[in-house]
This record gives C-alpha cells, structure tokens and sequence, in this order.
C-alpha cells in the first residue's frame, strides 16, 4: 500500500512539475515573443487605427501589414492588460516588437494626422483643409507655399505632428515631383493640366479636352475656360476678407454671361488669349499625363452636359450642339 502511494505521489509529482515547467516556458516564451523586435515591420511604419475597428481587427490590420508577428499573442496582450485601443495615426519604430506596438497604440499618443487633399483644390483650399487639423497658421501657409500652386500635389499625407508649414509645402512638393517622375512636364502643361482638372468630368475625357486646350493655343485663340474665370473672381472675393485668418469661402461657384467681360484679371482667359499666369488648381497625376501626352485631333470646343462631353471643330457646330443638346439658340 505504502509503495503504491509513493508511486502515486511520484507520478503526481512529475505531473505537476511538468505543469509547472511548461506554465514558466509560456510566460518566458510569451515574454519573449511579445517584446523581440520584428524586423518585417521596416516595411511600413505609418498606420492609421480607425475609430470603431475592434481588438480583433486592428490585430488582423497590424499583422497584415507585417507591424507584428502573430495575432493571436496581440489579442491574447490585449485581454491580458485591459486597456482600450486609441484610433489615430502611429509611426512605428522600425526595431518595434509587438509589445512596443501595443503600448503605443494604447496610449493613443498619435504621431501623426492623415490629411486628405483632394484633386483640384486652390492654395486657399488647401490652407483650409490644414487650417481645420491645426496642422497649419492659414496666412503662414498660403505664404510659404503661394509660388508652388500646381505642384501641391493631391493625395493622401500622414503628417507628423508638429510640422512646420513649409515642411508641409515641401512634402506636398516632394511627392509631386516623385509622382511626375519621367513625365516632361512643362510649365505650360502644367497650367493647362490644371484647366483640365477643373474641367473634366470623367478620366477618359483628359486627353480630349487637353487637346482642345491645345489646339486653340496654337491657333492664336482665347481659351475662354470657365475654371480660369472663376478663378479670377474668387482671387477679387477673398482679397476684399480678411488675410489674419482662414477665409471661409465657397470657392469655383458658377459663372455668370455678365461676369465673362465684367472682371479685369489676366486668369480671365474670355478677355485675354494665351495662358493664364500660372496654375488655377493643384491638378491630379490623370490630368498632368493627359496633358502631357493629349488627344491629337481638330477640336476646338466641348460642351458639357448630363455627365457627357461634345466637342466640336467649328463654332458653327459648335452652336449647333449647343442648340441641340442644350437647347441654347447663338447669333451666327
């Protein structure tokens, strides 16, 4: 009986010893896997946590993303610390493990703020946008950035916090000139590719509508664009506002017959022929492309109308869609 005992106590003993060694070697594992480095996280360091994304999703996004090693050890690190993951935008170090991911993001001391500037925004358009992040004084930008309009490139940035406003200019600039790479792109074109971003309605109309631009610059004519107007009046409205803070404006409001002769500006392409002085907008990459390599054709109209373009080689023809398709009668 003693001897069966012992052996029970023996078995018992070896049972809870293995307990024990494998409980210790999961929390050294754990701690191990949790706070190594993870090299594959070199390859994207800028991460956005969006506000209502779950523990499971935001694992499943950093993994993805090659910023952690496993899944599984992030959720079980979240169950076992209980704190709430902040959105916002993170860089994170190169050298980071997954625990270094996991306190930054708890902290929700964000790095950066994503901004969003859409293609064929204006200088002051842009202030706005960067104004309302407090990323930026609205004056000091539209100081520090006036002589790059064109080249303020449209995308998506994520800006480190506590950037200045000609750092912010620069790396608009930066990712313009990384984006035309390759591309021939002229002064000229640029201005041009800026009309058509503001004139376009679908991709596939760039080139057409480049070309039209195009022909009629060759020809002597006046390019008579409604962007380049609009962008006259606007320059006249928000000089008249106050420059010592963000100007709150509705910017590219439709254009009136009267307003074609009434404003005086050399962006006024109805009074004046040949280009305007510069830029009217921050063109797309389509519209700089399309203007750099434009339809080849005879065009020297177009017309809108319903999400379709019409363009025309004569004036004659031109009224005559105009009549058809918009039902405007035109003096001959």
């Amino acid at each position: 009986m003693i001897v069966i005992a012992k052996k029970i106590f023996i078995v018992l003993a070896i049972f809870f010893l293995l307990i024990l060694v494998v409980g210790v070697g999961t929390i050294f594992y754990f701690r191990w896997a949790i706070n190594k480095p993870f090299a594959n996280n070199q390859v994207k360091n800028i991460v956005e946590i969006k506000a209502g994304a779950t523990t499971r999703e935001i694992a499943a996004d950093l993994f993805g993303r090659g910023q952690i090693r496993s899944e599984f050890l992030f959720l079980v690190l979240a169950r076992l610390d209980g704190s709430s993951l902040q959105a916002g935008v993170y860089r994170i170090s190169p050298n980071a493990s997954l625990f270094n991911v996991y306190d930054l993001i708890s902290s929700g001391e964000a790095t950066h703020t994503k901004v969003t500037i859409p293609e064929g925004y204006r200088l002051e358009q842009i202030a706005q946008v960067l104004a309302e992040k407090e990323l930026v004084s609205y004056p000091k930008f539209l100081e520090v950035a006036e002589k790059v309009e064109g080249k303020l490139f449209p995308d998506t940035y994520f800006i480190p916090l506590g950037s200045k406003d000609e750092d912010i200019a620069k790396m608009m600039q930066n990712n313009y000139d990384e984006r035309t790479k390759g591309l021939a792109v002229a002064a000229e074109d640029l201005i041009v590719a800026s009309i058509v971003e503001r004139e376009a309605v679908r991709d596939e109309e760039r080139a057409l509508i480049a070309g039209v631009f195009k022909n009629r610059l060759a020809k002597g004519m006046k390019l008579e664009a409604d962007p380049t107007l609009q962008y006259a009046r606007d320059i006249q409205d928000i000089t008249k506002l106050s420059a010592s803070k963000e100007v709150k404006y509705k910017f590219w409001q439709s254009i009136t017959l009267k307003e074609h002769a009434g404003i005086d500006s050399p962006y006024n392409t109805y009074l004046y022929a040949g280009l305007p002085p510069g830029p009217i907008c921050n063109p797309g990459l389509a519209s700089i492309k399309a203007t750099v390599d434009y339809d080849k054709h005879d065009y020297l109209y177009f017309l809108h109308k319903d999400g379709e373009i019409y363009p025309s080689k004569t004036e004659a023809e031109h009224n005559q869609t105009k009549a058809r398709v918009l039902g405007v009668r035109t003096k001959s």
